[in-house]
């Protein structure tokens, strides 16, 4: 059991008031109040060190500094945006304010049909969570899997966020490392649901090693393997912002039919899922979470974030 400590109680209390406040701001200004407050989070250095480092090793080659440094500002200030449209998601999908384009819903609905499952690769791009809400609308019941975060008191609102509009919600410790977590995984496949993982942060030395970017990475390799051994389908999905609509890609299922081995169909999984995430990515950089040190355990790329990119 984790400890609750002072920290996690002032931290957990801060977003509590911050959620509380905002919610008495109409939408009209909520939106824009938070894309500032997000830029103003770059100004005064919050991970930015991170950020351009991220930048620099993934656009550096092909961007001049002035652009990888604007990129970075609108990537905090769709972070904000992004918190701003959850507090108020009610509000934005009752009325309309918010406007969706889903496209490939027909890749989603063969893959029900089927009856064992699918696997939804996404990645924190753009408003995932708002377009989950968007497609429970829609008749989807989705089941995401969460990491804990190491604060138990965010972490249970969290989860509350993600299930507020009536998904379900599978809480990890980790996909290697969590047994129980594994078989709630595999049990909602087999029972022929939709599971929706964020596959695209860091896993430790354990993770499957791949590339993004061009540069070595570590990604969960689980639930590649969870929805071999239950003969689920595998798709790609991404969430962007686009013309003022929030766009929801689902994209074809990942052909595994060449493997000859369960390792092997891990492996082009997660590399096919590397590579549709990256040319997302391209099209809308600022709109990508870049505040994680994505390549921290990979051995050949770590030392980036001790100066290395510089």
């Amino acid at each position: 059991m984790i400890r609750v400590t002072l920290a996690h109680s002032a931290e957990y209390y801060l977003l509590r008031s911050l959620w509380a406040a905002s919610s008495r701001i109409p939408p009209s200004g909520l939106l824009p109040a938070f894309e500032v407050l997000g830029a103003l989070l770059f100004r005064l250095g919050l991970r930015r060190d991170v950020v351009m480092t991220n930048l620099r090793v993934a656009l550096g080659a092909s961007l001049p500094e002035r652009e990888l440094r604007r990129i970075a500002v609108g990537c905090y200030a769709r972070l904000g945006r992004a918190i701003a449209e959850i507090v108020r998601s009610d509000e934005l999908i009752r009325t309309g304010k918010v406007a969706f384009d889903v496209s490939g819903l027909e890749f989603l609905d063969a893959a029900l049909r089927s009856g064992r499952g699918v696997v939804v690769l996404t990645a924190h791009l753009g408003n995932f969570l708002l377009a989950g809400f968007h497609l429970q609308n829609l008749g989807y019941r989705l089941v995401y899997v969460a990491k804990r975060m190491k604060n138990p008191r965010v972490d249970r609102d969290i989860q509350k966020i993600y299930a507020m509009r009536g998904n379900a919600v599978i809480s990890i410790r980790g996909f290697r490392n969590d047994p129980g977590g594994g078989l709630r995984i595999y049990r909602a496949l087999k029972n022929g649901e939709a599971v929706v993982v964020l596959n695209d942060q860091d896993a430790g030395p354990d993770g499957y090693q791949g590339r993004f970017f061009g540069i070595p990475t570590s990604i969960p390799s689980g639930p590649a393997a969870f929805a071999c051994r239950a003969g689920a389908a595998v798709l790609t999905g991404f969430v962007t912002g686009e013309g003022g609509k929030i766009r929801v890609e689902i994209q074809s299922p990942i052909d595994v039919s060449p493997a000859r081995s369960e390792e092997e169909a891990v492996a082009r999984i997660l590399d096919e899922y590397s590579t549709r995430l990256e040319e997302k990515v391209r099209e809308c950089p600022e709109q990508y979470f870049w505040l994680h040190k994505k390549w921290k355990s990979s051995p050949g790329a770590r030392s980036i974030y001790d100066g290395g990119a510089r």
